[in-house]
């Protein structure tokens, strides 16, 4: 981005400044095409020279808290290359997965991210355990947000400002016998079902991050993938999250296929290097 409009010449002329900011109350021009183009579906800014005062401000955007400026259609986004902090990425990101349901891919290679910069965003996806006692209350909820749902309808063939609804999950149970035999009801959250691949290429995330990324392949859907290349793992430690996502597979397969033996489902031969590219 210019700080004015680009104008051909011999390289290192100084026609060409980029935009800064006079002070912090400036809207980043970045953070203004995730604020205003609301139909815009992808938007690449690799190597562009970002800061984190832009990605602060492009999350907001991008997160429930903006209210009607928050950008809903926005379904792809890469900030590879750019000169962010590891811990502004993590905590940014960490608010975006929290507040967003849109989003199904996010392009983070080459940002200097360390494990513990990682650790915080895989916790945001997938199908995770929720307390039995707070399923009524939950449910509640979930009541209360359909009705406002039902309400806007209204509101819209009738012009008016729509109510803001609330960001909730899904909630599905499962029935698993103790170890007595006794039948338990277990409760699930899916959080961020949308969301299908997380690049984090070429940083810094080493073996400390393993359990984590296990972790979250785990309770992601078999379309859930990571790109993971360019890192410091250990062989061992590829090889041990290969390992996880064959297994976590063939354990999905073999519950379709006992649950529906009609089923054509068939184990992925792939499935490893398609979830975890190394």
């Amino acid at each position: 981005m210019y700080a004015n409009p680009f104008k051909a010449g011999p390289v290192g002329s100084d026609e060409n400044q980029l935009w800064q900011p006079t002070d912090e109350t400036v809207i980043s021009p970045f953070a203004q095409i995730v604020r205003d183009a609301k139909r815009l579906q992808v938007l690449f800014l690799r190597h562009s020279g970002l800061n984190d005062n832009d990605l602060t401000q492009i999350a907001k955007y991008l997160g429930s808290e903006s209210g009607p400026q928050q950008n809903k259609a926005l379904k792809v986004i890469d900030l590879s290359h750019n000169d962010f902090t590891g811990a502004n990425v993590s905590a940014c990101f960490k608010q975006v997965f929290e507040q967003n349901r849109n989003l199904e891919y996010v392009g983070l290679a080459k940002n200097n991210l360390t494990s513990a910069d990682v650790q915080p965003l895989l916790k945001c996806f997938g199908r995770q355990a929720f307390p039995a006692e707070n399923v009524p209350a939950y449910q509640l909820k979930l009541k209360e947000r359909d009705a406002i749902l039902e309400k806007n309808k209204k509101l819209k063939a009738s012009k008016k400002p729509e109510e803001i609804v609330p960001l909730l999950d899904a909630l599905e149970s499962k029935i698993t016998k103790d170890e007595n035999g006794a039948e338990v009801t277990n409760w699930f959250l899916l959080v961020n079902p949308q969301f299908k691949h997380i690049n984090i290429c070429l940083n810094q995330v080493d073996d400390v991050a393993q359990e984590d990324i296990e972790g979250c392949l785990q309770i992601t859907p078999d379309d859930f993938c990571m790109t993971l290349s360019g890192n410091q793992f250990s062989d061992e430690c590829v090889a041990g999250i290969q390992k996880c996502v064959q297994q976590v597979h063939k354990q999905r397969v073999t519950e379709m296929r006992l649950n529906d033996p009609s089923t054509q489902v068939y184990e992925t031969v792939d499935i490893a290097q398609r979830r975890a590219a190394f």
